[in-house]
């Protein structure tokens, strides 16, 4: 099992794209090959991310990946998780909001309306 650290440093090292930047210990289950394809993946996810949050769907069928395309697969359906992702993105800063305020009240209620949201839908 690898450290804390030594996953950051493989964080770091896919985010520079520097395989350098590997732990020495990791290097013997994480080949360069690997790596570019580690790399290749988190660029990929980014891309789907960013075309999700700008709401851009033919950026979104360049850069998903067939399982994606496969549950989005017409633009009625790439606004609704657009929507999604979106709320979600709200709620995360509204939790965050409450945290950094130290409002257990307002982290509950948002909370609570998220959950019913949810059996709503």
């Amino acid at each position: 099992m690898y450290s804390l650290q030594d996953k950051v440093a493989l964080s770091d090292a896919i985010d520079a794209n520097n395989y350098a930047g590997v732990p020495a210990d990791m290097q013997d289950t994480i080949t360069e090959e690997r790596f570019a394809s580690m790399v290749e993946r988190v660029a990929s996810k980014e891309a789907v991310t960013a075309s999700i949050e700008n709401g851009d769907y033919a950026a979104f069928q360049e850069t998903a990946d067939e399982r994606m395309l496969s549950k989005i697969d017409s633009e009625e359906d790439f606004n609704e998780a657009t929507q999604k992702y979106s709320d979600k993105q709200a709620y995360i800063a509204e939790l965050d909001q409450a945290v950094i305020d130290n409002d257990f009240t307002s982290y509950q209620a948002t909370s609570e309306a998220q959950k019913a949201q949810k059996e709503a839908d």
